[in-house]
């Protein structure tokens, strides 16, 4: 992204944080306002938004986790007797940066949290990771 692309970003970005009801530091910001333009067409709520959100210093290089079913946003609280028995399923990995590049190294760590989470031979318990204070854990 060129100098003026990222500086008419960044005051976007800051616009928006000072515009809304829960004014949040420019990097934190910064991820939900990612989840929101690469999720546009899911129109997910702030709460929604935010729960996806699993960025931190142990997140396996992964800022957002996001699973829909049929076009719906999962959570803890989805009801999947619900679902037919061909649902269609789609999950999003964001790591949101606010620099110029990706470093080889973050998308190495991602490619290997990837590649864990998806592991059939790894036991279920071994995939639980926390973050933030939250638990999320791939069962299947």
């Amino acid at each position: 992204m060129t100098g003026n692309d990222s500086i008419v970003l960044d005051n976007i970005i800051r616009q928006r944080n000072n515009n809304s009801d829960n004014v949040l530091p420019d990097d934190e910001f910064f991820e939900i306002f990612t989840f929101e333009q690469i999720l546009k067409k899911y129109d997910l709520s702030y709460d929604e938004l935010n729960y996806g959100k699993i960025g931190g210093g142990d997140d396996g290089g992964i800022d957002g986790f996001f699973l829909f079913i049929n076009n719906g946003f999962v959570s803890e609280d989805t009801e999947f007797d619900n679902f037919n028995k061909s649902p269609y399923i789609q999950l999003f990995l964001i790591q949101s940066k606010r620099s110029d590049s990706f470093s080889e190294k973050a998308i190495e760590k991602w490619i290997s949290t990837t590649m864990n989470i998806f592991d059939l031979q790894r036991k279920a318990e071994g995939r639980g990771q926390k973050a933030e204070g939250k638990k999320y854990q791939l069962k299947l």
